[in-house]
């Protein structure tokens, strides 16, 4: 049954992207399901099954927009997209409505007679244009036999014509054929008329017809059918050589496709224009591809017109222009893409591409290509790659390479007239020899000829590649004689003599590299008879008969040199294919490209190996063959090609060829060739890093490893939120240092380059809708399950490497850092080095030591950087010591000389994100005033500002101020301080040429020392190891420097430091008290006061203007309890200030926690504590809802047409949500906040039950939520199994974990269901979205618990530090081990090990950030969030 498409208008008829059901009913003997809906902004169609049809599909306009499989108009092949459809038998369908086009095309009976009018890119609009209706045959189309034929006989057999279109386009020569039309042109640089001729439908071109059709092509060994649409749909489709009575597809190279090499005789500048507006139009199609954003299209369609606008200009001026290295890139691997004679495509992603434009000299050239050998050969590991010299301009000799590879041997003609080593190189070898090489005394059949290379107006040169060459010594498996062939041949096939043609410039030297099939070695070099013709010697070796073909002795010898090539080659470690799977993977390339573009231009010719034909699948396989721009074109030998000097000096390409260099010249060449590979010779290789941070520590670790790695590779460094996302796919090195928070989920600034790194790996299928991109977009190790997944591989080019920051304490442990590693490699990203990852608990500054050295040595020998590994190790070392008591200095400045400062402008500037001001209201204390501890209630006034709009759900960040007598405490302590309330600003020196001068530091806005150390600066944090690196150096005592510098190191020493005392920078100055500490340095070094985050408690409806917070405020002593009072930054500065102050802030969005679309699904939360906090927000609004008739929303989210008046009425058109609140506290009499608002919500119906667990009560045993779900197992059962109801969950991560098991216990033990049921059910309802989670770090804990947890971490570390050990004990490389092979073997000995990443836990990407603490405070030994009142890393 085939599929029929019809016109659906209008758009309103269409409600659902799918429905089902009987559209029409001609009679009994046809019905008709829907089966899809297409909806887009100009074609409404739907997708029906009928059990006799035509299989086109048509658009509003009445035009073809798809071809169904196995219609009839797609076995004809005579129908296309784009043609117009006029008349339906014999009726004009201009002017016809939706009913009557159903009624035209339901009535197929025997024969539909169709009028259409193809289309060829034409703006006008022809639809039901009679004018030129009438020059469109009709044609009669048989559902039955799929069979095309005109429906009378004065229509010229079939034959569609065309008006003249006119198109502001330059345009190429005169009467030249192009995208299946023929146009005539004029010379006018403004405007080029094209007319298109007579095209024929019966696939007979001829000068002035070609065909347009679609080419339908079949594989007769599966009878797998494929239809080719991009030979006559792509604008880069170049003149075909062959002619109506002739084809020149057996033609090695076919009459004009050897392009004469003549610098002067460049391309006119329309032809640039016009080939250069074709190659923009695909670069810019292939970025809109990547994006579903319209804003963003919208950005690249602008961009591309600006594009346009610099091409035309330049051209004018000078003839060409010049592409930028992201074009060039993609040019590059289009060309590969292709390429109809290449079987190795499939790689063609994967194409490195070095931009050698601005080399100028010969001696350049050679280092360039002696990088390219060096990568490309990765010692046996190939790699396929590109370099590209300078372009031809016509003002200047061409870059040249004589040598058609590489690697070459010489061929030399011996007296008797035949030749000593490969016979394809004669000429090659004479021209060297010319040029002054000299061959060896003893001749061989493997001399190794040196590199010809040619600078623009420079004599050629020569130079030695022999200590570059990997070469393979062939021998038998089974036959020992083998070896006494003395065979051997090169291991890198990198051709050198092709053009590069692409958007109108050629390149004329752009050597390019694949790796070897096996029978071109076998084959085609030894087997060939005007090669070495090896078959003989072979054949009489193995005892055959040689004089008679029926013994086959050809064939058998050359099977077995096949085998002795692959094994040689597989033995030595060395990148090779075999023909079988090279057909293979050449299927696999073939059925992508006529997905992803609907052709694939292939030569059967070339395709098809030279031995096995038919024994592999591409012989079966029918091919079209066509040519398309991007292109490799050939060149007619270098040396051959006239040069621009000769026209002055007739006698100088003669003089040229007889000169001969010196012994002295020689020498030197040689001695250069041995050091030519210098980094000032070469562009360093780019490498970005990304960082993504919540608290700054990831931005720290990411200036450090910029500076480390600028010793190699020229660095840069990119916040994750100003990263250009479309520029990813042409990094070279990407390394990314991420933190992750609350539950997996990614930082603020790291947000939208996960979103649309996911994006990349799942596009939209376009086929069924575009994918709504919401907050249940998943990401890691569930993107697999994706359907829609992206294989083409954009980032095959990609080298990356990815660092993770978190904690332990959290479930998903550097989830995000995990996801972002997963999915580049997924999208074909090639990972020098694994995920690292540090751990907070334990070892993470020794982790990142261990990733970034390990990184380095990698990215070097990827990139065939030589470093010395010790320098770097030095460099690491010290790479945080940039402060110098010489470098900085703090300047006072008088106070008229400093404006007032705005504090919410300057946090603003500081943090780049708009804060906002906000007043105090009232504060209230939510617990007793017998208990111990206290949780304030803020409500805070936003004063009008718009943005500081929010949802139930949302968080709101808070920039606080520290603790006073902390300030002055610290202030005290500072060596020659200014006065603490001066203003002032801190300068550094910089060179500035033959002298330095003070420049401003704008690190902080100007402001007085007691204003940037309680507003902007953390001083509460323990410091870094780096930061006591720089310390170090002002402690005049040696003892406390040499202890100050063992921690610095960041090992066990600083770790244990760090968590038994916790100490502030007050308290190491009271440790170390030698230390002469000047105010620049803290200004300089300190990092910067981040905000503090809480879930919001109020909803904008019921209490507009206002935000409210619930607030734990803490207070702690360090060591068990013995040590000194900390004080919670926010927590403790919000329970002290007076009503009205000022307190900076700004809303984050938490998407994935807001209240369900679904006002019919029920909703269950569970928040002990202050986990409550969201869920205020919730029952404010739906209390609101429930109380407001006027703003009832129905049921599907509209405002009901019904009045209410009262609130039983609403309640009876309104839908609001079943909720039920699960608490949890220590004592009902102490710490049970809200609770006289729960139980008023109770009474009221706007929450259905309240449950309260209490773990401190001494009238009952201890309870957690925990225990209050399972005794409602029967009632959770119901509401989110049965009903699809929904769970959030907010509290610590300890707790989450636990209510997590205990929903999975209730789903085994009250469901049935098994272990992995109940697990799989609970991650099913955290894919699609029905269990939500706001964790933050684990607080108030005991002692024992913390330290339970720690000594797991450090439990852990120590099992991958000895697994680490015992991996570079394993591992005894050879040679030519490649990275990938160690990667693999650490990463079986780590499983095996056991101490394999908890990767089974499921990662996601929300539409948000979890706000990490609820209560704000540091954690100690006795509180896990130890480090400061911070968002909680994971």
């Amino acid at each position: 049954m085939s599929q029929f498409v019809a016109v659906i208008d209008p758009p309103e008829a269409l409600t659902t992207q799918s429905v089902s059901g009987t559209l029409w009913s001609r009679s009994s003997s046809i019905s008709c399901r829907v089966h899809a809906v297409n909806r887009t902004p100009t074609v409404n169609t739907v997708v029906i099954s009928c059990l006799g049809d035509v299989g086109v599909a048509v658009d509003r306009r009445y035009q073809i927009t798809g071809v169904v499989e196995g219609g009839a108009a797609d076995k004809s092949g005579r129908l296309r997209v784009g043609d117009i459809l006029l008349r339906v038998n014999g009726t004009c369908t201009a002017a016809l409505e939706y009913e009557r086009i159903v009624s035209l095309l339901r009535s197929v009976d025997g024969i539909l007679e169709l009028k259409i009018m193809a289309s060829h890119g034409s703006s006008a609009d022809t639809a039901g244009d009679e004018s030129n209706e009438g020059a469109v045959p009709q044609a009669n189309l048989s559902p039955q036999t799929g069979e095309l034929q005109p429906s009378g006989t004065d229509h010229k057999k079939g034959l569609r014509k065309l008006r003249a279109v006119e198109f502001d386009l330059p345009s190429p020569t005169s009467g030249i054929q192009s995208n299946g039309m023929c146009v005539q042109t004029s010379r006018s640089h403004s405007k080029i008329t094209r007319r298109a001729q007579s095209i024929a439908v019966d696939g007979r071109p001829g000068s002035t017809m070609l065909r347009r059709s679609f080419v339908q092509l079949r594989n007769w060994q599966s009878d797998k059918r494929f239809t080719d649409t991009l030979h006559c749909r792509q604008q880069t489709v170049q003149e075909s050589y062959c002619h109506r009575s002739q084809c020149q597809g057996s033609i090695m190279y076919p009459v004009g496709a050897e392009l004469k090499s003549v610098p002067g005789d460049v391309r006119h500048k329309e032809e640039v224009v016009e080939q250069a507006e074709a190659f923009l139009n695909e670069y810019y199609e292939s970025l809109k591809k990547r994006t579903d954003s319209q804003s963003q299209k919208k950005k690249l369609e602008e961009q591309q017109a600006r594009r346009m606008k610099e091409v035309v200009a330049q051209v004018e001026m000078t003839g060409t222009y010049d592409m930028d290295e992201k074009e060039l890139v993609f040019g590059a691997k289009l060309a590969w893409r292709n390429s109809p004679r290449c079987i190795g495509r499939i790689q063609w992603n994967r194409l490195q591409v070095f931009d050698c434009r601005h080399i100028t000299t010969g001696k350049e050239m050679e280092a360039a290509i002696r990088h390219h050998i060096k990568f490309a050969t990765n010692e046996g590991n190939l790699r396929s790659a590109m370099t590209v010299f300078p372009q031809r301009t016509g003002k200047r000799d061409d870059y040249r390479i004589w040598s058609p590879q590489f690697f070459r041997y010489a061929g030399y003609k011996m007296e008797d007239g035949s030749v000593l080593g490969d016979s394809a190189d004669v000429e090659l070898t004479e021209r060297c020899v010319e040029l002054g090489w000299n061959p060896p005394k003893e001749k061989g059949q493997f001399d190794l000829l040196p590199l010809v290379v040619h600078a623009a107006n420079e004599p050629p040169r020569y130079f030695d590649v022999s200590d570059l060459l990997l070469e393979v010594n062939f021998k038998h498996p089974d036959f020992q004689w083998f070896e006494e062939l003395d065979l051997k041949w090169y291991s890198l096939p990198a051709v050198s003599n092709m053009m590069l043609d692409v958007g109108g410039i050629q390149f004329t030297a752009a050597p390019f590299n694949g790796w070897y099939m096996g029978p071109e070695i076998a084959a085609r070099n030894f087997g060939d008879s005007y090669r070495y013709n090896l078959l003989p010697v072979v054949a009489e070796r193995m005892g055959l008969d040689t004089s008679n073909n029926a013994s086959l002795w050809k064939d058998r010898a050359m099977i077995e040199l096949n085998v002795a090539v692959l094994h040689s080659f597989k033995e030595a470690q060395i990148t090779i294919s075999d023909h079988h799977s090279a057909a293979e993977s050449f299927m696999q390339h073939i059925e992508k490209e006529m997905t992803l573009r609907g052709g694939c231009p292939s030569d059967w010719v070339w395709i098809v190996p030279p031995i096995s034909g038919s024994a592999t699948p591409v012989f079966h396989q029918e091919m079209l063959n066509y040519k398309l721009k991007p292109s490799f074109e050939y060149q007619e030998p270098a040396w051959l090609a006239k040069r621009l000097s000769d026209k002055d000096d007739p006698q100088a390409a003669v003089s040229r060829r007889s000169s001969k260099l010196t012994l002295a010249s020689a020498a030197r060449v040689v001695m250069m060739s041995m050091s030519m590979f210098s980094p000032h010779l070469m562009k360093r290789a780019k490498a970005t890093v990304l960082y993504a941070t919540e608290t700054g520590k990831s931005e720290r670790y990411s200036r450090d490893v910029a500076n480390l790695f600028s010793h190699a590779f020229a660095v840069k460094v990119k916040c994750m939120e100003d990263f250009v996302f479309s520029d990813i796919e042409y990094e070279q090195l990407l390394l990314v240092i991420t933190s992750t928070f609350g539950n997996g989920d990614p930082p603020d600034n790291g947000e939208s380059f996960g979103r649309q790194l996911y994006q990349m790996r799942n596009p939209p299928d376009d086929s069924r809708g575009r994918r709504k991109v919401s907050s249940g977009i998943h990401l890691g190790f569930t993107s697999t399950d994706n359907d829609n997944k992206d294989d083409s591989q954009p980032l095959a080019n990609v080298r990356f490497s990815v660092f993770g920051l978190g904690s332990r304490a959290y479930p998903n442990f550097c989830a995000f850092a995990r996801s972002v590693d997963k999915l580049l490699g997924e999208l074909g990203g090639e990972r020098i080095y694994e995920n690292g990852q540090g751990d907070e608990l334990c070892g993470q500054e020794e982790s990142f030591r261990k990733w970034v050295i390990s990184c380095y040595e990698a990215a070097c020998k990827t990139f065939c950087v030589d470093a010395n590994l010790k320098d770097f190790s030095d460099a690491l070392a010290t790479s945080s010591k940039e402060w110098q008591p010489d470098r900085f200095r703090v300047t006072v400045r008088s106070k008229g000389e400093v404006e007032e400062m705005n504090v919410c402008k300057c946090l603003s500037d500081l943090h780049k994100k708009t804060v906002f001001p906000c007043r105090l209201i009232s504060r209230t204390n939510l617990q007793s005033e017998n208990s111990p501890r206290a949780t304030i209630l803020i409500q805070l006034d936003t004063q009008g500002e718009s943005q500081l709009a929010h949802e139930p759900g949302d968080h709101l960040g808070i920039f606080a101020q520290n603790q006073p007598s902390l300030v002055n405490q610290l202030i005290k302590k500072l060596d020659g301080a200014p006065h603490a309330d001066e203003p002032l600003v801190i300068e550094f020196k910089v060179p500035v040429k033959d002298h330095e001068e003070w420049k401003l530091f704008d690190r902080l806005p100007s402001c007085t020392l007691r204003q940037a150390f309680s507003q902007y600066l953390d001083i509460t944090t323990t410091p870094s190891p780096q930061f006591l690196a720089v310390l170090a150096s002002q402690a005049t005592d040696p003892d406390e420097g040499a202890h100050l510098l063992e921690l610095s190191k960041g090992m066990t020493t600083y770790e244990d430091w760090k968590f038994d005392k916790c100490p502030n920078i007050c308290e190491v100055l009271d440790q170390f008290p030698s230390l002469k500490v000047p105010a620049s340095l803290l200004l300089s070094q300190l990092p910067l006061l981040q905000s503090r985050y809480y879930s919001i408690s109020s909803s904008k409806s019921y209490v507009d203007g206002e935000i409210h917070c619930t607030v734990a405020v803490v207070s702690f002593r360090t060591r068990s309890g013995n040590g000194p009072l900390h004080h919670g930054v926010c927590s403790s500065w919000l329970n002290r200030i007076t009503k009205s102050a000022v307190i900076p802030c700004f809303v984050r969005r938490a998407a994935s926690f807001y209240l369900p679309e679904d006002r019919q699904a029920p909703v269950i939360m569970v928040g002990p504590g202050t986990g409550i906090a969201p869920f205020r927000s919730f029952w404010q609004h739906q209390k609101f809802t429930m109380h407001q008739p006027q703003f009832a929303i129905a049921a599907n989210g509209d405002i009901p047409e019904v009045q209410c008046n009262t609130v039983e009425e609403a309640g009876q058109a309104v839908k609001h949500w079943d909720m039920a609140l699960f608490f949890g506290c220590r004592h009902p009499d102490l710490d049970h906040i809200y609770k006289e608002e729960v139980a008023e919500l109770v009474q009221e119906g706007v929450l259905s039950k309240a449950f309260c667990a209490y773990s401190r009560d001494p009238n009952q045993p201890k309870q957690y939520v925990q225990d209050q779900l399972k005794r409602e197992a029967d009632y959770i059962i119901q509401k989110l199994l049965k009903e699809s109801g929904h769970l959030y969950v907010c509290g610590d991560v300890s707790m989450a974990a636990d209510v997590t098991k205990t929903i999975q216990g209730v789903f085994r033990e009250q469901a049935g269901m098994s272990d992995d049921q109940a697990r799989s059910a609970v991650e099913k309802m955290r894919a699609d979205g029905f269990y939500h989670e706001d964790i933050f770090g684990v607080t108030l804990r005991t002692a024992e618990v913390t330290d339970r947890v720690r000594n797991a971490a450090r439990k852990a570390w120590n099992i991958i530090v000895q697994s680490q050990e015992d991996v570079s004990k394993t591992l005894v490389p050879t040679p030519l081990m490649t990275q990938n092979k160690k990667e693999t073997m650490k990463k079986k000995l780590k499983l095996e090990a056991g101490t394999s990443e908890t990767a089974k836990s499921r990662l996601r990407l929300p539409t948000r950030r979890t706000p990490s603490v609820r209560t704000d405070d540091v954690a100690t030994k006795q509180e896990l969030q130890f480090l400061r009142e911070e968002p909680g890393p994971s």
